[in-house]
Order: C-alpha cells, then structure tokens, then sequence
C-alpha cells in the first residue's frame, strides 16, 4: 500500500510510462488481486497518466469493492472509483527526458 505522499509520488513516477503493459495481463492480474486499495490506485493511475491499455480493460470483471477507500492523507476523491488520493504535484506530470 501506498502509506504517505511521498510514496504515492513513487507510485506516479512507477505508473507515467507504462504504455507497454498487455491489457491482457493487467485484466488478469486486476482480477486476481485482493487488494480494493491497490486496484483502485493502479487505475487511478492508468486513467491519470492516460495509458493505452486502459480502453481495453473490463471492469465489469474487475472486484473494487463497496467501501470508500483513502491512499494515505488523500485530499482528492475520485467518485468513479470511491477513493480519495493524495494531491499530484506539478513535477509530476512533467516529461521524462530521454537518456
């Protein structure tokens, strides 16, 4: 799980480039997984970053739970997925160079 800000930021930086992730395999692992927490947080991640393999999910398979859920001292809720995450900082979505 992710406990604080700093770690949710981690979280953002894990997700901003995972557009070569098989849809596939993320149904099936989304699918899989126990964690409301984690699922709801990967998503919001993949809907925030806009990665590709997101319009090939189905979330009619996908388990997220009832409950509202809160990623550490979340000051944003997001209503789709009933879970409040902390703020994005602006460096955040700023582009990676190449090296």
């Amino acid at each position: 799980m992710v406990p604080d800000k700093a770690s949710f930021e981690h979280a953002c930086l894990l997700m901003q480039h995972q557009n070569t992730l098989r849809s596939d395999l993320v149904q099936q692992l989304l699918k899989e997984c126990n964690s409301y927490v984690i699922k709801r947080l990967f998503l919001y991640l993949a809907r925030s970053f806009d990665l590709a393999f997101l319009k090939y999910i189905d979330l009619k398979n996908v388990d997220l739970g009832r409950n509202i859920r809160r990623i550490g001292q979340g000051e944003v809720f997001d209503p789709q997925l009933k879970l409040y995450v902390p703020k994005m900082s602006d460096e955040i979505n700023q582009e990676v160079p190449d090296v």
